[in-house]
């Protein structure tokens, strides 16, 4: 596969948002909601095509700017995964776009192109370019129900985030072609080692590293995410958490196991103190949190901090763990934000009023949503317990130094012990706490009762039969040069 091939995915994507910004001018306001099964067609329809034509070497092309190869591949399914649900609740929930429900469906598909790209980037300059076209598309997508001033609030704070993130990885990637003279993931990689001393190219590397942390939301790059999560509408959270944490972590691996796996000497002490401090910090902080999509912006930092742990090991079994916490984390998200969109819409908040005697309204939906909150928090027979048993295996046996492996390792365990109890105490208002006054009915289509039964049994059977999936991570990850 070349040419053309390479960004297939890409194009098609990109011609199918364009196609809907134009049928949205010529369907009748009434029908435009339904715009969303022919995005989800076409979605659905690509993620089919990965394994129609299967990816087992790797092929760079433009110049040096793409390759395609198991990893990229693997993040392209995800992030198609991720945009099915965001697409599925954005219908569900149209009425609170207004008429603009078919520029919101296409702004999804653009930032689905810019997760794209990041996961098949070969260079500094690609790595820029699918940064900021997934920015961009946010910007909008964050600040879309333009009545609501906390959604408009929480555009504008991503807007500053990143346009400052995106400034200090461009400094930084000047700062590295001025000392390298090359801009290829490849060409780096060949005279890295030569280039300990330059402190120009050094500097270069940390400001791209900064940028991807704001992406990443890891400590200390994550104040905003807290607020741009509450303002941001449900959908928009959802794709947040699920697809540009993505973005920002393939980026990370490209980088880390790519141009810079000679030096993993360097960058493995750091970043595992930083997958502990966020782990950490994120726990702590989530605590006191009786807005839920503020919990869930605190939820998304700890477990970055897990998957950082996983791959502060450098090796093969590090990224295998790393990427199959990952697909439990997105299944989970999508699970929870589903049943958030469906209950938080017509006017409700995402108070802790929301979920309140949730079980006397929707106690399917009670149920569903006790399930994705137990694989979060790491309860078997969830995927998310072997996740977090996944990580702290890891580190017991592969760390770079291991006597801080065990001196975190306590820690560790009480920030998980902490998860048990926000994550839990939802379920416990959602079965537990008192009722509204005359609780409405929630009903839920067929459409959101296939996604939440894809959602619970993917979360289930990762966590009965989690053989399959670590062995097609661990195979992605030998792929990489790791040493």
């Amino acid at each position: 596969m070349d040419g053309l091939g390479l960004i297939a995915l890409e194009l098609i994507i990109a011609a199918a948002a364009i196609a809907l910004l134009l049928m949205d001018l010529w369907v009748q306001p009434e029908k435009r909601r339904d715009l969303g099964y022919g995005a989800m067609i076409v979605v659905g329809g690509a993620f089919v095509a990965t394994f129609l034509f299967p990816v087992h070497t790797s092929t760079v092309g433009y110049y040096g700017h793409v390759v395609l190869d198991p990893l990229a591949v693997f993040f392209q399914r995800l992030f198609l995964i991720g945009a099915l649900g965001v697409l599925w609740m954005a219908r569900e929930s149209a009425e609170q776009f207004g008429g603009g429900i078919g520029e919101y469906y296409a702004l999804v598909l653009f930032a689905l192109v810019g997760m794209l790209f990041a996961a098949s980037a070969n260079s500094f300059l690609m790595l820029f370019v699918s940064m900021e076209l997934i920015a961009i598309s946010f910007y909008i997508l964050t600040a879309f129900q333009h009545h609501d001033p906390l959604s408009l609030e929480a555009g504008m704070k991503y807007l500053i985030v990143s346009a400052l993130a995106g400034g200090v990885v461009m400094y930084g990637v000047a700062l590295i072609y001025g000392s390298t003279g090359t801009l290829s993931f490849q060409q780096l990689a060949k005279i890295a080692p030569q280039l300990l001393d330059h402190k120009l190219l050094l500097l270069g590397l940390a400001m791209v590293f900064v940028g991807l942390g704001f992406k990443m939301a890891v400590i200390p790059f994550h104040l905003w995410v807290p607020d741009v999560y509450e303002g941001a509408p449900v959908p928009t959270t959802a794709f947040l958490a699920a697809g540009s944490k993505a973005a920002g972590l393939v980026l990370f691996i490209r980088l880390l196991y790519g141009p810079l796996h000679t030096l993993a000497g360097y960058w493995q002490g750091p970043m595992l103190w930083i997958g502990f401090l966020t782990v950490l910090v994120g726990s702590l902080c989530a605590i006191p949190q009786r807005n839920l999509k503020r919990l869930m912006g605190y939820s998304s930092i700890l477990n970055a901090g897990f998957i950082l742990l996983a791959l502060s090991t450098a090796c093969a079994e590090g990224v295998a763990v790393g990427l199959f916490y990952l697909t439990v984390y997105v299944f989970g998200v999508l699970g929870i934000f589903g049943v958030l969109n469906l209950i938080g819409v017509k006017g409700r908040t995402s108070e802790v009023s929301t979920v309140l005697g949730l079980h006397q309204r929707a106690p399917w939906l009670a149920f569903l949503l006790g399930g994705f909150l137990m694989s979060l928090a790491g309860l078997p027979p969830f995927g998310g317990f072997l996740a977090k048993f996944f990580v702290f295996r890891t580190l017991l046996q592969k760390a770079p130094t291991p006597s801080h492996a065990t001196a975190i390792l306590l820690p560790l365990l009480l920030a998980v012990i902490m998860g048990f109890f926000f994550y839990l105490r939802v379920l416990y208002w959602a079965y537990f706490g008192e009722s509204p006054k005359n609780p409405s009915a929630i009903s839920f289509s067929r459409l959101s009762g296939w996604a939440f039964a894809i959602c619970l049994l993917a979360i289930l059977l990762l966590g009965l039969m989690p053989k399959f999936l670590f062995q097609l991570t661990f195979d992605v990850a030998q792929t990489l040069p790791l040493q």
